[in-house]
């Protein structure tokens, strides 16, 4: 009778491929595609044109002599995308949630934080090109409308004037993207982006000690809108950006690292 005998096979642990993530390069790519390739945001962005459009036409209509310069044209052309591009950035962020492709998004790039950042970046770049146009449209906007009109239009466009309108576009843009990030759900950080503000003011009102100028987002923009802040007007400024635009992006990202996210559908 003969034995048996087994050689052992020594256990080896799968070779596990590394996984490869996103350069944040692509992902801010990404961002951007999103913003211009869903109905959500074609849609806003078409809106942006159009209400550039009305608003530039009543302001026309309706301009005294003394208004007729390029700082009123540009005013005119901004006062539209300050209130379409925070719901633009709103829907940027929520629609990771909101159609429930946050498994998918958030499998293909694990690192929150970053695709939170692309999207701020991609906002950003967006905002600054629009307002780009706004100023372009401008600056060459009293020459043709002197003709139009024949009224003479004053084409002199003072460097604050497009500074400060810019911050309070990347301010706007910063504040949807905030709202969005912290509250995670469409209807809801667009009717907080429109109430909240309205319900700040009242209270400060009510309790006076000049807070309106420091915590009321719209008040401490109108000098920066206009083109004239002072240095205290940018402190004002500064302050309620803080309040409404560092502090709740803040505690969204907060928020969105510590989150669970559902797999599958």
């Amino acid at each position: 009778m003969t034995a048996l005998t087994t050689t052992p096979v020594p256990l080896t642990t799968p070779e596990v491929p590394e996984r490869r993530l996103h350069p944040f390069a692509r992902q801010f790519v990404l961002e951007l595609r999103k913003i211009t390739d869903t109905r959500a945001g074609l849609g806003l962005l078409v809106g942006v044109v159009l209400l550039s459009a009305l608003s530039l036409a009543g302001t026309i209509a309706t301009a005294l002599p003394a208004e007729r310069t390029s700082a009123t044209v540009l005013r005119a052309l901004l006062a539209p995308q300050w209130l379409i591009l925070p719901i633009l950035g709103i829907v940027l962020v929520t629609g990771e949630f909101g159609k429930r492709t946050n498994a998918s998004a958030f499998l293909l790039e694990p690192r929150r934080l970053r695709v939170l950042g692309a999207k701020v970046l991609a906002m950003l770049l967006v905002a600054d090109v629009v307002h780009g146009v706004a100023v372009g449209l401008a600056a060459a906007g009293p020459a043709l409308l002197t003709r139009a009109t024949g009224h003479h239009w004053a084409g002199a466009l003072p460097v604050h004037a497009l500074t400060q309108g810019l911050a309070v576009q990347f301010t706007e843009v910063l504040v949807g993207v905030a709202f969005g990030a912290l509250i995670q759900s469409t209807a809801a950080a667009i009717a907080a982006f429109f109430t909240l503000p309205m319900l700040t003011f009242g209270a400060a009102s009510a309790a006076g000690h000049g807070l309106v100028s420091w915590i009321d987002l719209s008040t401490t923009q109108a000098p920066l809108a206009a083109g004239t802040a002072t240095s205290t007007d940018l402190l004002h400024f500064a302050c309620a950006a803080l309040l409404w635009a560092v502090l709740p992006l803040v505690l969204g990202a907060l928020r969105l690292r510590r989150r669970d996210l559902p797999i599958g559908g």
